[in-house]
């Protein structure tokens, strides 16, 4: 296995990217290839649409370590084996964790520095790959340093969404899993332009003006380059 097919496998049970976002990020022509570069890499090993974004909430170092073992094994199905197996390191504190509070916004409250700091490192490898300001009206000169923007739900809501999920009676408290909870979370932002990444003024502009005017928000979102 060559270093682009490495790419290629993480970029796609990871990053969740096409064939033909793949073929343009190492370097290729995509109105040339139509994504089969990658395609036939994908094919190689044995995988399929079905398991597109399969290592999505691990981090980047993980993810490599079981695409290697799943190389190893070479067989169909490989992936969903590994999956059941390792659990995902950046969450593992979570695991049989849980925390008794009156609701998902006291949680949430508690928890807000947790969360913050996960997406924040989570998708440092992702900024990397797009490289630049999505936002096709972006005046900022250079390679700006990325943040994460959400589109579909804010980050509180999210976890709020996620912690109603996992939670049980306990007396006049509620129990909430924390592993569950955050692997949900995680999981959650791997849906389909659920989030973009913005330079700083973009974000800012994003936050304090563009999500109050429905009109405006319409206009912003067709001009994301995802």
């Amino acid at each position: 296995m060559n270093k682009n097919e490495l790419k290629t496998l993480v970029w796609f049970l990871k990053g969740g990217y096409s064939t033909r976002f793949i073929d343009n990020a190492l370097g290729l022509d995509s109105k040339k290839t139509k994504g089969f570069t990658s395609w036939k890499v994908l094919k190689k090993y044995k995988l399929d649409k079905t398991d597109v974004s399969k290592l999505f909430i691990y981090n980047e170092r993980q993810a490599k370590e079981i695409v290697a073992l799943m190389i190893q094994m070479n067989q169909k199905g490989s992936i969903d084996q590994l999956v059941l197996k390792h659990k995902p390191s950046n969450i593992i504190k979570f695991h049989n964790t849980y925390f008794f509070c009156e609701s998902e916004d006291v949680l949430c409250k508690a928890l807000t520095g947790e969360t913050k700091n996960l997406i924040q490192y989570f998708f440092t490898p992702q900024k990397k790959i797009v490289g630049i300001c999505q936002n096709k009206n972006c005046k900022t000169e250079g390679k700006p340093e990325l943040q994460t923007a959400h589109f579909l739900l804010e980050r509180p809501e999210l976890f709020k969404l996620s912690a109603s999920k996992f939670k049980q009676k306990s007396g006049d408290l509620f129990k909430f899993d924390l592993y569950k909870i955050f692997e949900d979370f995680l999981k959650a932002h791997s849906k389909p332009k659920s989030i973009c990444f913005l330079c700083q003024k973009c974000h800012n502009l994003y936050d304090n003006k563009v999500k109050k005017d429905k009109e405006l928000l319409k206009y912003f979102k067709k001009n994301i380059q995802w």
